[in-house]
């Protein structure tokens, strides 16, 4: 099941703005669902209309804004007889053939891509299969056809969503941006924050420092008719569900992300695309956690500096062959991955240099 910017039934004249989560998960019980990271939700989901969604409406959308970050966990049995098994047992339905009439019919190497819904296919929605990415919903398999597909609906201002047409959504951007580096599209996801991101800050009509909620790929300020009383000329100009470059950055591209709560485990793996170097970090109540890299001539340096109580794993590009790795002068081993190109090492807590050459 992937989760979306809402919930939305085309058939119910009245879906209510607030579900616990039993409500929504109709096939599990309260205390198999949790708050990421570990605390149990007790809180209602936030839920709202679609407001001009295209396609039948027969599935269930459900998310979490940008700036909270929020992940549901849910176990769940693929064969039962809940619903939440059936959405994944019957995944397979939802995917389809993307295509365009440039190439006859069929996408670039045989590219897929999630439709609409199982009996719908007129739309390839543009948030489905970001969080597809994302979230492993895609087949390995076709991943890098899926994050192809997502570009054709690129402007010269943005992505344009092809459920909501004609406007570009930055909450969906931010989660298109993640699922290209996810799977290691970098530069794709660069190209994207510098399209959408970059055309608003440097747009002389804008705040020149907080992020919009929405516009129309002809540059007009208006955003989502639907849900605005037929007035979509008041878009919120500072938007936190907009601000997907920030964790997105972070994450991916410094390469520096908690894998357990509090980051008590972490991983630091870097994405350079077109960059040079990159710095950054968080805090989380173990302290202070913060990273760089740099390129240099035939490799690269990487340094972290974590609190103690924690471990990591770092992940490092490599190229046709397993890289160098030293540690203050001292040669690492690591495991190499010959099919992705990179090396995997154990870190430890404190503070580190690594030079790596290729």
């Amino acid at each position: 099941m992937l989760a979306g910017h809402s919930v939305y039934r085309a058939s119910e004249t009245f879906f209510p703005r607030n579900l616990g989560i039993e409500q929504l998960f109709s096939c599990i019980t309260h205390d198999l669902a949790y708050n990421y990271p570990g605390q149990q939700q007790e809180d209602t989901i936030q839920i709202f209309r679609s407001w001009n969604l295209k396609g039948n409406g027969s599935s269930l959308i459900f998310g979490f804004g940008k700036e909270v970050g929020g992940i549901i966990t849910v176990n769940y049995s693929a064969s039962g007889s809940g619903s939440l098994g059936l959405a994944f047992t019957e995944a397979k339905n939802w995917t389809g053939t993307w295509s365009d009439s440039s190439n006859g019919g069929s996408g670039p190497d045989g590219a897929l891509a999630f439709k609409n819904s199982h009996v719908d296919g007129s739309i390839h929605p543009g948030i489905g299969n970001s969080m597809a990415l994302l979230f492993d919903g895609a087949d390995a398999a076709y991943t890098a056809q899926t994050s192809h597909q997502l570009t054709t609906n690129w402007c010269p201002i943005g992505a344009v969503t092809p459920e909501q047409p004609y406007n570009i959504v930055l909450y969906i951007e931010s989660f298109e941006i993640t699922g290209h580096l996810a799977i290691r599209q970098t530069q794709r996801a660069l190209y994207l924050v510098r399209l959408s991101w970059g055309w608003y800050l440097n747009n002389p009509y804008g705040t020149g420092s907080t992020t919009i909620e929405g516009y129309l790929d002809d540059g007009t300020f208006r955003y989502a008719n639907d849900g605005y009383n037929a007035d979509g000329s008041y878009p919120s100009h500072v938007h936190g569900w907009g601000t997907g470059p920030t964790d997105a950055l972070t994450l991916y591209v410094l390469g520096l992300r908690p894998t357990a709560p509090g980051a008590s485990a972490w991983t630091l793996a870097p994405q350079f695309g077109d960059l040079k170097a990159v710095e950054g970090g968080f805090t989380t109540p173990l302290g202070k956690f913060s990273a760089s890299w740099k390129l240099t001539s035939g490799g690269y340096t990487l340094e972290y500096d974590v609190p103690e109580n924690s471990t990591g794993t770092l992940v490092l590009p490599s190229k046709s062959k397993a890289a160098c790795v030293e540690l203050e002068r001292w040669k690492e081993d690591g495991r190499w991955d010959t099919s992705s190109g990179l090396m995997m090492l154990d870190a430890s807590e404190g503070k580190h240099k690594f030079t790596v050459k290729y």
